[in-house]
């Protein structure tokens, strides 16, 4: 890959994965989402976690800028990666309007959404913990949205235990346009 950057002759290379070459030839952006892997190593299988937190470290030691999501990854970004606090701009996440626009008139059902892996680090627990707690006060239902990378059956019972079977739905995946 840096042959055929080289060949381009850009003004500024942007990585959006931590993939940044070793020896830096341009001027080097690169995103950095978060540092799950080194904040939470059990989440990685053991060659995983490595990789990441080394490719990381190089990330932010070879390039220019690092750009991040929100201000709790830059902290972690300065703090665990050694990253200049100047160096890390604060870019949020924004929705893609051409793909997400309010849908035409009342929604039929109130709900909350959740869209992510359903993994240990995500706390589908404290997520059913609190909406059981509000829901007393909402006639929202919960609506999980993910892969599976926990046990389905030890959230169905929490879902239980708290009383919400019946305003809870457990979807593996949504279509985009659903979405």
């Amino acid at each position: 890959m840096p042959q055929q950057i080289s060949e381009q002759q850009p003004d500024v290379v942007h990585f959006t994965k931590a993939a940044v070459p070793r020896r830096k030839r341009w001027p080097t952006v690169v995103t950095i989402y978060d540092v799950i892997p080194i904040l939470f190593p059990q989440s990685q299988k053991i060659g995983r976690a490595h990789y990441w937190k080394k490719s990381l470290r190089n990330a932010v030691r070879n390039s220019d800028l690092v750009i991040t999501i929100s201000q709790a990854s830059k902290q972690d970004i300065v703090s665990l990666l050694g990253a200049d606090e100047g160096a890390v701009e604060v870019i949020p996440l924004a929705v893609d309007t051409a793909a997400f626009k309010p849908a035409q008139g009342e929604a039929q059902e109130k709900y909350v959404l959740f869209v992510g892996t359903r993994e240990p680090r995500k706390n589908i627990g404290g997520l059913l913990r609190g909406f059981a707690k509000a829901s007393t006060q909402m006639p929202h239902h919960l609506v999980i949205a993910g892969r599976r990378h926990t046990n389905p059956r030890e959230e169905r019972a929490l879902a239980s235990e708290l009383g919400l079977s019946d305003r809870v739905e457990w979807r593996v995946f949504v279509p985009t346009p659903e979405l």
